[in-house]
């Protein structure tokens, strides 16, 4: 294994020291707002009827948003357009009514549909991160599947007190920590510590693991749904790994696989 289950230093997933209540918190950091990606096919034009909807997930401005173009390879205008999505474990909707004008033969139309959670589409039970949505326009009602990246479900206000870490930790039963390495993450501390700022895991406190091997940063994150999540990652320059621990243990395995994507960027 990597570690134990937690040392009584509150901090210490991956048998390190464990994190003191009384350092400094480290610095603010970033707020996520990268440019939006490439957008991809969420619906082809076989399955949408000559409707074709392309789309990325990314974070600006403090919130999740959805960038959308619409192309029409029909023969007649679209118009009337609405969206609707299905509950989800994580309940992320559509934060405001779709804003699309007549769409003519031929041709797009882009827009930025603002994305929220909203406590009435909680499927408990349901996958967290995977969307469900249908379209309705003139031409008929379409459904495509999509899935939010973790890393981009991570919300600017997830930061928490230094000081409550340990606590914090030590409350959230060792069942529900994933610990895991890091492959591809800085060697350099400060370098991880902005590559995790930048999409919203706020490194709290930073400690020297023993020997100088390296270091270790203390994290918070909280999703859209209001969960906070608790990480441990360590900093070496044979590699880095994480220990990651939350009240809702399936959150903790996605947010190792947030951290292994943002860290190898």
């Amino acid at each position: 294994g990597l570690g134990s289950s937690g040392s009584s230093g509150g901090g210490g997933a991956l048998g390190g020291t464990g994190m003191g209540g009384s350092g400094e918190a480290g610095e603010a950091g970033g707020v996520g707002g990268a440019a939006a990606p490439a957008g991809k096919v969420l619906l082809s034009a076989e399955k949408g009827n000559g409707l074709v909807i392309e789309g990325a997930l990314a974070r600006g401005g403090g919130r999740l948003g959805y960038h959308l173009t619409f192309k029409n390879q029909g023969a007649a205008p679209l118009h009337q357009f609405a969206v609707q999505f299905n509950k989800n474990g994580m309940g992320i909707t559509n934060a405001a009514p779709l804003q699309l004008g007549s769409l003519p033969a031929g041709g797009a139309l882009s827009t930025v549909l603002p994305l929220a959670h909203n406590s009435e589409k909680v499927n408990a039970g349901g996958p967290p991160l995977v969307l469900q949505v249908a379209v309705k326009s003139s031409g008929g009602i379409v459904y495509f599947q999509d899935a939010v990246p973790m890393h981009l479900a991570l919300t600017e206000a997830g930061r928490i007190e230094g000081s409550e870490y340990p606590a914090r930790w030590q409350q959230i039963p060792a069942t529900n920590q994933a610990v895991a390495p890091l492959p591809g993450c800085p060697t350099d501390a400060a370098a991880a510590e902005a590559r995790l700022a930048a999409h919203n895991v706020h490194v709290l406190h930073r400690k020297p693991l023993a020997n100088g091997r390296g270091t270790a940063l203390y994290c918070s994150c909280r999703t859209e749904d209001s969960v906070t999540l608790l990480a441990e990652v360590q900093v070496t320059a044979g590699g880095a790994r994480c220990a990651v621990r939350c009240d809702k243990a399936p959150y903790a395995q996605l947010l190792v696989t947030a951290l292994q994507t943002v860290l190898a960027e």
